[in-house]
């Protein structure tokens, strides 16, 4: 497998909570049994959490997030880090998912997921699958996270919501 970090364009920075949120997201993937041995043995090997350690470990050196001119949010780094890997992980399971199952399941997915992204209580709404459960389990503590009247967090369900339509409508299953 080719390691993608050699020409990685941006800066490497590391939280000091990497080793411990790596792991934490890599146990919470684990427990949701979304893949067979050999699934997960090819889970493990792609390291998906160091992406979402990557992306999000900056926030760790700001100490806080600014929302907008009147409003600090200060934050716990691990829980946001931690955050940002179980979002990656979410986007590969959906990518992994969809790429085997027919047009049919592939909306069920997308449906099922929106559902959640949808809800102002999560917790609420019994999961029908693990693929529900994981969107619940994600999308829960992001709510309890985001400040009052945060509108960041309604963009990225925005955004999460077109990715997951351009899945379903781009033919994204079967065919990689």
């Amino acid at each position: 497998m080719p390691d993608l970090l050699v020409k990685w364009p941006y800066m490497k920075i590391f939280s000091r909570h990497y080793t411990q949120v790596i792991e934490e997201s890599d146990r919470w993937v684990e427990s949701l049994r979304l893949f067979t041995d050999e699934g997960m043995r090819a889970y493990r090997s792609c390291n998906i959490s160091l992406l979402g350690a990557l992306l999000y470990s900056s926030r760790d050196h700001k100490g806080y997030f600014h929302y907008n001119l009147w409003f600090r949010f200060k934050f716990n780094i691990t829980y946001f880090i931690r955050l940002g890997c179980d979002f990656v992980n979410v986007l590969f399971v959906i990518d992994e998912y969809t790429d085997v199952a027919d047009e049919e399941m592939t909306t069920k997915i997308m449906n099922s997921i929106c559902k959640y992204l949808s809800s102002q209580d999560p917790m609420s709404i019994e999961p029908n699958d693990i693929i529900e459960k994981m969107a619940q389990q994600l999308w829960d503590p992001a709510l309890k996270m985001a400040p009052p009247l945060d509108n960041g967090l309604q963009k990225s369900m925005d955004t999460m919501k077109e990715y997951l339509q351009s899945r379903d409508q781009s033919g994204g299953f079967g065919e990689h």
